[in-house]
């Protein structure tokens, strides 16, 4: 898109009136963009101005975990989010892939991902991660129709690598 007039108008809208959804917005752009100091900058002000602010936490844990990969700090970020939307797909996913492939708890993370999927059943991210959890477990039935599931519901979706290391680890946006 046309990220000049993207970033203008919210220069523009900053200047009249600061909310955290546009600091939130304006820093995922500049993130898009990979301006990451400055989309650092923009989440930390929009969770000031609104502690509880749900994309901003979100936003900001992605981008720690994938650039900073400060992955305790995303780890809090990622459960304050779910303190205020404790139904959010993307904050049960995200916590899912950061509690099973970064920081070893797959067994919270099955939880978070079956939440994620409870509440969409289409939540590809999470069935597949599901699939990955399973086939760990050698439990190759539940594997298959959790990959099966994620297809039907994006048949654009990747399975996951079997061998993860920290800076391949995506968290969904």
């Amino acid at each position: 898109g046309d990220y000049q007039s993207a970033e203008a108008l919210y220069k523009r809208a900053l200047a009249l009136n600061p909310t955290a959804s546009t600091l939130s917005n304006y820093g995922t752009l500049l993130f898009a963009r990979g301006n990451n100091e400055e989309a650092q900058a923009l989440y930390k002000q929009a969770i000031t101005l609104d502690p509880g602010h749900e994309h901003s936490l979100l936003n900001y844990a992605t981008l720690v975990a994938q650039w900073g990969q400060d992955f305790p700090l995303a780890e809090t970020l990622l459960r304050r989010a779910l303190e205020v939307n404790p139904a959010s797909v993307s904050g049960l996913t995200n916590l899912g892939l950061l509690l099973v492939h970064i920081l070893g708890n797959a067994v919270e993370a099955e939880t978070l991902l079956k939440r994620a999927v409870d509440v969409n059943p289409s939540a590809a991210p999470a069935l597949l991660n599901l699939g990955w959890i399973y086939e760990q477990r050698n439990k190759e039935d539940e594997a298959r129709e959790m990959y099966r599931r994620a297809i039907l519901a994006d048949p654009s979706c990747r399975f996951p690598m079997r061998d993860r290391t920290a800076s391949s680890v995506k968290l969904v946006r």
